[in-house]
C-alpha cells in the first residue's frame, strides 16, 4: 500500500514461476484497498472488471518463460493479466530466476518519487515454503549511489531479455533504472551498508570474499558451489538445506555441520508433510559471513548450486547488506 499521500505510478516484478490466481490478486488488492467502501465495488461487475483494467496498466510481471502454471480452471479475469506479463529468456542458456517487486510512488500534491523494494526468495505463486526477504524505501537523489548499479543494469536489461519486441516498454523501464540508480535507501536496522549483485548478465558469476567465518543456506546444491563457497572462508560453520537435497552429494559439503530443518517447522499441527511437496520446506537462499569486524547478509534469488553461482548462466538477483559485527556475530545468529 502507498504512504499516506502518495499513489501507486508503476509496479514492476521479476519472478521465476508463477500462478496466474496469485498475480491476480495483486491488482485485486491494489482496486479493493483504494475504495472506501470495496462491499458495493464488488456488487458491480461491469465498475469492478473497469477497476482491474486500470490497475493492471500499473504493473509490469517479467517471467520465465513457459514457468507460468495453467490455472486449473478458466475465469474472465485471467484475461486481464496478458498485458501485465512478459516472458523473458536468458543469454546463457540457464534460468531467469529473480524474485523482486520495486513499487514507484509519487506524492499527490508535489509528484516526489517514493520507491519500496522487496528482494526476496519467493515466486508469485501461493508456495508455503520457508523464504526470506527484504524491504527497502527510499526517495531518487541527485548523487548515483555506488552500490544501487547492478540493480540499476539489471532493471534496464529486462525488456532485452523478453521474448516479444519490448521497445515502447523500454522507455519506462529505462526511466525507473535510472531513478533506482540514485535512491538512498533507509538502511535496515544493524546495517550500514548495501550493495546489489546481478549475476548472469555477462556471464556474471559471484562468490563471497575471502571471509572469517561463513553459514549458507540454500535449499538445492552442487559440489563445485559447495566447496567453492567453503574456501572462501577460515571457518565455514554451517549449511543449512533440504532433507533431500544433503544425500544427493557424492562429496561433504566442506562445512562443519550439516543442517536441515526439523520436520514440525515444515507443517502445522496435525497436518500431514506430503514427502517432495513444493509448497513446503525450506525455500530461503541466505549468505552469512564475518569479514573482520563486521557481519555481511547476502540474501536474495540464488541457490548453492553451479548454474546460479559459478557459471553465469542464470540470471539472478542477490542484495549484500553489511554492518558492525557487534550486532551479530554469524554463531549467535545461527543460536
Amino acid at each position: 500500500m502507498p504512504p499516506e499521500g502518495y499513489q501507486l505510478d508503476l509496479a514492476l516484478a521479476t519472478t521465476y514461476s508463477m500462478e496466474l490466481t496469485t498475480l491476480l490478486s495483486v491488482p485485486l488488492h491494489l482496486v479493493l484497498h483504494s475504495t472506501e467502501d470495496y462491499k458495493e465495488l464488488l456488487k458491480d461487475p461491469v465498475a469492478l472488471y473497469e477497476s482491474l483494467q486500470r490497475a493492471t496498466s500499473k504493473v509490469l510481471v517479467f517471467s520465465q518463460r513457459g514457468g507460468i502454471h495453467a490455472p486449473s480452471g478458466d475465469h474472465l479475469l485471467f484475461g486481464l493479466l496478458e498485458g501485465m506479463i512478459h516472458e523473458v529468456e536468458t543469454p546463457g542458456g540457464g534460468v531467469f530466476h529473480p524474485k523482486l517487486w520495486i513499487l514507484r510512488f509519487s506524492d499527490l500534491d508535489s509528484e516526489e518519487i517514493f520507491y519500496r523494494l522487496l528482494i526476496s526468495s519467493k515466486n508469485i505463486t501461493s508456495d508455503r515454503a520457508w523464504d526470506m526477504s527484504v524491504t527497502l524505501e527510499g526517495h531518487p537523489g541527485k548523487a548515483r549511489q555506488a552500490g544501487n548499479r547492478d540493480l540499476s543494469k539489471f532493471v534496464r536489461a529486462l525488456p532485452k531479455l523478453a521474448v516479444r519486441d519490448q521497445t515502447q516498454l523500454s522507455r519506462t523501464v529505462d526511466a525507473i533504472a535510472a531513478d533506482l540508480e540514485r535512491v538512498d535507501w533507509d538502511m535496515p536496522q544493524g546495517y550500514d551498508t548495501l550493495v546489489f549483485h546481478a549475476l548472469g548478465l555477462g556471464g556474471r558469476a559471484w562468490k563471497p570474499p575471502e571471509n572469517d567465518v561463513l553459514t549458507v543456506i540454500a535449499p538445492f546444491l552442487s559440489e563445485a558451489a559447495l566447496q567453492t563457497l567453503a574456501r572462501t572462508s577460515s571457518s565455514p560453520i554451517a549449511l543449512i538445506s533440504r532433507s533431500d537435497s544433503l544425500p544427493t552429494l557424492a562429496e561433504p559439503s566442506g562445512f562443519e555441520r550439516d543442517y536441515v530443518l526439523h520436520e514440525a517447522a515444515e507443517a502445522d499441527e496435525g497436518e500431514d508433510v506430503v514427502e517432495g511437496s513444493l509448497e513446503i520446506g525450506l525455500h530461503a537462499k541466505v549468505y552469512l559471513y564475518e569479514i573482520g569486524r563486521r557481519t555481511h547478509l547476502v540474501i536474495g534469488s540464488a541457490n548453492a548450486t553451479n548454474a546460479a553461482l559459478l557459471s553465469g548462466r542464470n540470471v539472478e538477483l542477490l542484495l549484500e547488506l553489511s554492518g558492525p559485527r557487534r550486532h551479530g556475530r554469524v554463531r549467535d545468529l545461527l543460536d
